[in-house]
């Protein structure tokens, strides 16, 4: 398992996303997972993404509502899948921890090889463009 995944579990009800860390108290020591791989693109302010002074909030919660477009898609495609964890580098992985950047972007390998499936967002030349387009949602 990742050392942190972002848990969807409640992100029909609540709109947010919790950073846990693995292994997560009560659950599996493995749990399926989904991978995001995207463009982080040229235009990257803004982007939400965890670093040593977030890390605290980010693991209280994220409003997917303020993630670029391909998390957000990537978060649709999960919740419809039933996949409750979502792995994407940018919240992940500890942006301006050396330490933590080098041993977890070390594991990226294992991260995307056991992951029960990756989502590639290779359409999107940016992370803020989405890869789902408009969704028509059924009420």
């Amino acid at each position: 398992m990742p050392t942190r995944l972002l848990d969807l579990k409640t992100s029909k009800q609540d709109g947010r996303a919790v950073l846990v860390n693995f292994p997560v108290s009560g659950t599996s020591p493995t749990a399926p997972y989904a991978c995001l791989s995207y463009c982080w693109g040229t235009n990257v302010d803004g982007i939400i993404k965890t670093t040593k002074a977030s890390l605290a909030n980010h693991q209280l919660g994220i409003a997917i509502s303020l993630l670029p477009k391909n998390f957000q898609d990537a978060t649709l495609i999960c919740t419809g899948l039933s996949i409750r964890y979502l792995w994407v580098d940018a919240l992940c992985i500890i942006q301006d921890d050396k330490d933590d950047w080098n041993y977890e972007s070390g594991q990226m390998c294992r991260v995307y090889s056991n992951s029960y499936i990756t989502i590639a967002a290779h359409s999107a030349d940016s992370c803020h463009q989405g890869f789902l387009g408009t969704q028509i949602r059924s009420q």
